[in-house]
């Protein structure tokens, strides 16, 4: 998440959409292609959930540091 955060310009400027970060996964290598995308609904759910990740109120999208004030984590 971070390379892909640093990519946007300005860094951490719109949050990264969870498609975004699933494509990511799935480009890894081939041997772990298939394993990432069973894996990925699972583990964006544990990162949420354990309060590692800012949502936005759709939680559709997710960033690591807080973009405004509209972006909370879980338990917020």
């Amino acid at each position: 998440m971070e390379l892909l955060h640093e990519a946007q310009n300005p860094p951490y400027s719109r949050g990264l959409f969870y498609i975004t970060i699933r494509i990511k996964f799935c480009e890894m290598r081939i041997s772990n292609r298939f394993f990432y995308r069973e894996l990925s609904e699972p583990i964006f759910t544990f990162m949420v959930r354990g309060d590692m990740v800012f949502c936005d109120s759709a939680m559709a999208k997710f960033s690591l540091k807080r973009i405004d004030e509209g972006w909370l984590k879980y338990s917020e």
